[in-house]
């Protein structure tokens, strides 16, 4: 744990914070794949919106278990809007983490 004060970590979320205590992170900044709009080079990165809540809501069981009860947790996330159309993921998603 001593490697990780002050510091700026990055990677997969699933790999790094299985490295951390409970309740020992005071912030977490996340901007996951947006759902199906952009390439980030693996084929794994292109989450359909039908499948992100889904896809998502491990990583927030994993945050929530991180986070200090004073902690702040940050989500840059994009809602998908299709020929005027606006998939409601975004909307399902903070639904699901309340």
């Amino acid at each position: 744990m001593e490697r990780f004060i002050n510091s700026f970590i990055t990677g997969k979320c699933e790999d790094v914070l299985k490295e951390f205590p409970e309740n020992s992170i005071d912030l977490i900044v996340t901007s996951p794949p947006y759902a199906d709009q952009r390439f980030y080079g693996t084929d794994e990165s292109r989450i359909h919106p039908d499948d992100y809540v889904e896809w998502f809501l491990p990583k927030a069981i994993e945050f929530k278990r991180v986070l200090k009860e004073t902690g702040s947790f940050i989500l840059n996330i994009n809602d998908k809007v299709v020929e005027g159309k606006q998939h409601l993921y975004v909307f399902e998603l903070v639904f699901h983490l309340f």
